[in-house]
């Protein structure tokens, strides 16, 4: 990955996550380094978001288990959730992007793993914002459910 050399790669820390949506951040940097990269894109986002819900908050997301298997498999992952690895990795320039959109759509609140999902969906490549949207989460049926009061578990 060519890097702006005054751009380090991390998550801005200023970010106020909720309990679950910082859980699904560090899912994420799992499925990352589990598929092979040092870098959390996205696409590793929305997985993070995904894995780390309860079944049953998963289910109300995506009430297809086999769609939510599509998906995995379209992001290049499986359906379990990949396990702890103790190492560092950076985020690209399109994460960082998410984050931020994901503070935005928080406004003054925390971001919970619906507002990771609306960046997922706003900075994430064609193949990813297409498997969510083909698994039934395009970015204005997030919005909705954000805009409906659903919190860390959808």
């Amino acid at each position: 990955m060519i890097q702006d050399p005054r751009d380090p790669g991390e998550a801005p820390g200023d970010y106020r996550f909720s309990e679950a949506a910082a859980v699904a951040v560090f899912q994420a940097r799992h499925e990352a380094l589990h598929l092979g990269t040092a870098d959390v894109t996205p696409g590793h986002l929305a997985l993070g978001v995904l894995k780390a819900l309860p079944a049953e908050g998963r289910t109300r997301l995506l009430p297809d288990p086999a769609g939510y298997a599509r998906l995995c498999r379209r992001l290049g992952a499986g359906t379990a959730a990949a396990p702890p690895i103790p190492e560092e990795v950076e985020y690209t320039a399109a994460a960082r992007s998410a984050f931020a959109t994901a503070r935005a759509e928080a406004g003054p609140a925390e971001i919970e793993p619906l507002h990771l999902l609306v960046g997922a969906l706003c900075h994430g490549d064609a193949a990813t914002i297409a498997a969510l949207e083909e698994a039934g989460l395009p970015l204005e049926a997030v919005r909705r459910r954000i805009g409906a009061g659903e919190g860390p578990v959808p």
